[in-house]
């Protein structure tokens, strides 16, 4: 029963971590965190063994409901991730043609690949 609750209560900060609205700058540490609970949790999880209890089945059934938000909360998190690469991609596709904006020009000079 105290493997069971012990995972339980990783789960529970999991999804308490997870809803967080993170700003930007903060993303990095919640992501330490979340690694560091998951690892936490799975080494209690290893600790399980069957029979379990009406009781601890009831418990896994809310683990198995917080884990699909929690999936779905990452998920969330993985696609601002993605969102705010791309981002930074296009600013330096924009610098670079600002910086240059000649550079790929060729004056409508033609050039014969033939020999």
């Amino acid at each position: 029963m105290e493997a069971v609750m012990t995972v339980y209560n990783l789960t529970q900060d999991l999804l308490r971590v997870v809803e967080r609205t993170v700003k930007e700058d903060r993303r990095e540490v919640m992501m330490e965190h979340v690694v560091r609970l998951m690892d936490e949790r799975e080494s209690a999880m290893m600790e399980l063994s069957p029979p379990f209890t009406k009781k601890e089945q009831e418990l896994g059934q809310k683990i198995q409901q917080m884990n699909t938000v929690i999936q779905e909360q990452l998920q969330s998190h993985l696609t601002n991730v993605q969102h705010d690469l791309r981002k930074v991609k296009r600013q330096r596709t924009n610098e670079k043609t600002y910086a240059s904006p000649y550079e790929t020009a060729v004056d409508g000079a033609f050039f014969d690949h033939r020999k």
